[in-house]
């Protein structure tokens, strides 16, 4: 099922800090495996400042191991992505450059080798302003030899699949070209299927990302695509209704207990490549439950192999993972 030799390419995971020495044993544990880890995260403020993030000893343990520390920045506010404080900055020049200001300065200090940029549910009248953003903050950054990345989620700018809509999109969002340029590289979150608020589907269905990649790269240059790999899983209840809670994020280590103790059979979607299992919990309740396994992230690598992309993302090593490194040495080789 997998490759004769593992690819050479680049790989960004994604690691929160904690208070215990949890994450820099994560860290320390899938080193050799990374190229950067991009500790989350910085969340903007309407006036330009950043929230405050013990991320010190994550940093230095990065540079100790040999893994590239990117600081995050996000619009994450409340639980939620925020279009109306990533407009209340974007939309203001002298806002725009405080931003910029507060990021070197916080980036210098720490010791940070780039900068990654995670903007989700900005409005379309703020994307020329978003690529002023990354046009300005890229000539700082090149002074200062750091780089900088972004995570590109399509639905959130209307590129989707290649329908009239989506082209009518990409003549408007023309901008967005000039912005990848600006960018060393794009990190594309192919989680675009089932989530916590949608109702029961593959977490990334491998029929869909394929047409996603396949448009665009018509937009992203392959040596600075990296496509992400979601390292986790989600339990709804069934039947669904829009009234029911919102399903259960599990680690992959989580499920792979229940798969075992429980003796589940597991099936496979043939479409999109992607594993699930149904159980009852002690109330009765009919569960289905999708998730990612070796063999659904062996096929989403075939594609990285195929278009040759720069490499992958991995979301999230801050869940536990049954699957460690045994499935990233069969996978890929890190770029260092």
């Amino acid at each position: 099922m997998f490759f004769h030799s593992p690819l050479l390419i680049e790989s960004n995971g994604y690691i929160t800090p904690t208070k215990d020495n949890t994450a820099l044993k994560t860290l320390a544990h899938f080193a050799k495996y990374l190229t950067y880890i991009s500790i989350l995260g910085y969340s903007i403020y309407q006036d330009g400042s950043l929230s405050p993030l013990s991320d010190t000893s994550l940093i230095q343990a990065a540079h100790q191991n040999n893994v590239k520390p990117l600081m995050v920045i996000t619009n994450f506010d409340d639980g939620v992505f925020s279009s109306h404080i990533a407009h209340k900055i974007l939309s203001n020049a002298s806002t725009r450059q405080l931003l910029i200001d507060n990021i070197l300065r916080i980036a210098t200090s720490k010791k940070y080798a780039g900068i990654h940029i995670d903007f989700e549910g900005v409005l379309a009248k703020d994307m020329s302003f978003l690529y002023r953003f990354i046009v300005s903050l890229k000539k700082h950054l090149q002074k200062r030899d750091l780089t900088l990345s972004m995570i590109f989620t399509p639905t959130d700018i209307t590129l989707l699949t290649p329908t009239p809509h989506a082209f009518a999109a990409r003549q408007h969002h023309t901008y967005l070209h000039q912005a990848i340029e600006a960018l060393d590289f794009v990190v594309v979150m192919c989680d675009t299927c089932g989530w916590s608020r949608s109702p029961p589907a593959p977490i990334s269905s491998f029929n869909r990302l394929k047409v996603l990649l396949d448009y665009l790269r018509f937009w992203i240059p392959a040596h600075k695509t990296m496509l992400s790999l979601p390292l986790y899983g989600y339990d709804w209840l069934i039947p669904f209704s829009s009234n029911n809670k919102c399903a259960t994020c599990l680690s992959l280590a989580a499920i792979d207990k229940r798969i075992s103790q429980e003796s589940i059979v597991v099936h496979t979607d043939y479409l999109s490549q992607s594993p699930y299992f149904n159980y009852f919990d002690n109330e009765g309740n009919n569960h289905i439950v999708w998730f990612e396994n070796e063999q659904s992230l062996f096929a989403k690598c075939t594609i990285l192999r195929k278009l040759r992309l720069r490499g992958v993302g991995l979301w999230s090593l801050s869940l536990p993972l049954s699957l460690q490194t045994p499935l990233f040495e069969k996978l890929f080789k890190a770029k260092k």
